[in-house]
């Protein structure tokens, strides 16, 4: 008669396990966090112009004073998020808010696997 231990676990992964799980909510996490910063740009862009108009008319002393307090108002109707100051620059393959280069909005860690596989153009590594 072969005895069996019930509590011995099976070797391969589930998608319960404790670090699978955290992968899982990690990526879910990134993803909306990436999803976030493009809705964020999306209403940087509608309201851009609209922002800069209100906000030079508030800003000018020549103006009546009512005439800028409307403004001073209808610049804080605006979407919280259509302000520039709310983007931040976030890594387009991971979601990394950290150490982004803006340039091709990838972050450091991931700029440096895909430069040593060769995947990004006119980069080299240094040898001397």
């Amino acid at each position: 008669m072969l005895l069996v231990n019930k509590e011995q676990k099976s070797n391969k992964p589930s998608l319960f396990d404790n670090n699978s799980f955290q992968k899982i909510k990690i990526f879910y996490i990134m993803f909306n966090s990436i999803k976030r910063d493009l809705k964020r740009r999306k209403l940087y862009m509608k309201y851009e112009s609209k922002r800069i108009l209100y906000k030079a008319l508030a800003n000018d002393c020549n103006l009546d004073q009512d005439l800028r307090f409307l403004c001073a108002q209808k610049l804080n109707q605006l979407p919280r998020n259509s302000s520039r100051v709310r983007i931040k620059n976030r890594c387009i393959v991971t979601g990394r808010g950290h150490s982004v280069y803006k340039f091709c909005r990838i972050s450091r860690i991931k700029f440096r696997d895909l430069a040593n596989q060769g995947l990004i153009q006119g980069c080299v590594k240094a040898s001397w």
